[in-house]
This record gives C-alpha cells, structure tokens and sequence, in this order.
C-alpha cells in the first residue's frame, strides 16, 4: 500500500450518527446508549485502518487505541 491508500468510508454510518444526535438534542434520553455502539464500531474501523499502515514496530492493538481514544 502506498501513502495515497485512502479506504472507502460509508456515509451511513454517519448520517444515522447525525440522526441519532439531534434525537439526543431534542431530548431522547435513549440517544446516547444508541449512539455509543456506532460510534465505537466507526472508531474500531479507523483504529484497524491505522494499525495495518503503522509502522511494524507499533505495538499498540486496535482495540487499546480505540479506548485511548474514547
């Protein structure tokens, strides 16, 4: 893979976070328990994209990079 390797991302996932954000903006108690899961896949999805292009010394799992970041 070179430096250009761009992964194709979904907007879905982004437009149901959108979605679920103004829910929890107009008051849905629910919202954030609903929106945690998504949120956490996306960034499991990011973490993994960026430990296959790390360096291979980088001893950082996805999952731990994922909780660091959250």
């Amino acid at each position: 893979m070179g430096k250009d390797f761009a992964p194709e991302l979904s907007a879905a996932p982004t437009k149901e976070a959108t979605r679920i954000l103004q829910e929890w903006n107009r008051g849905d108690q629910n919202a954030f328990a609903r929106l945690m899961p998504l949120v956490y896949e996306e960034l499991r999805g990011a973490g993994g994209i960026s430990t296959a292009l790390s360096a291979p010394d980088h001893t950082l799992p996805t999952t731990a990079l994922v909780h660091e970041a959250y």
